[in-house]
C-alpha cells in the first residue's frame, strides 16, 4: 500500500500549484514538487489513519520518499500520533529527511 499512497498522492497533484510553490521553496529541486494542495493532505492523511492504519506504518518507513508532498504527509500523519514515546522516536528518525521550513 505504501506505493498506492505515493500513487495517491501524485493524483492530486495541480502542475500549476507545482510551480508555484517551487518558487516558494527554491532549495527543493522542483522535479520534487508535485502541487498538493494541504487541505488535500490533511483530509488523506486522516482517511488514511483511518482506515489504513497498517500501510501507514509503512509508509512513514520508506525515507526518503521522493516527493515533498509525500514529506509533508509524513509529517501530517506523525501529527496524529498521540502517544509520546512513538512520536518522539518517529520524528527522530524523520528529522534528517527535513531539509527545508516547509516541513
Amino acid at each position: 500500500m505504501s506505493s498506492s499512497i505515493s500513487q495517491t498522492v501524485r493524483e492530486l497533484a495541480e502542475p500549476k500549484l507545482a510551480e508555484f510553490t517551487a518558487k516558494l521553496i527554491p532549495t527543493v529541486d522542483p522535479e520534487r514538487i508535485l502541487g498538493v494542495r494541504m487541505p488535500a493532505l490533511r483530509k488523506l492523511a486522516k482517511k488514511l489513519l483511518r482506515e489504513h492504519p497498517q500501510e501507514v506504518a509503512e509508509f512513514k518507513t520508506t525515507v526518503p520518499h521522493d516527493f515533498q508532498e509525500e514529506d509533508l504527509l509524513h509529517v501530517l500523519l506523525l501529527n496524529e500520533e498521540r502517544d509520546f514515546t512513538t512520536w518522539h522516536a518517529e520524528i527522530t528518525d524523520f528529522l534528517p529527511y527535513m531539509t527545508n521550513w516547509t516541513l
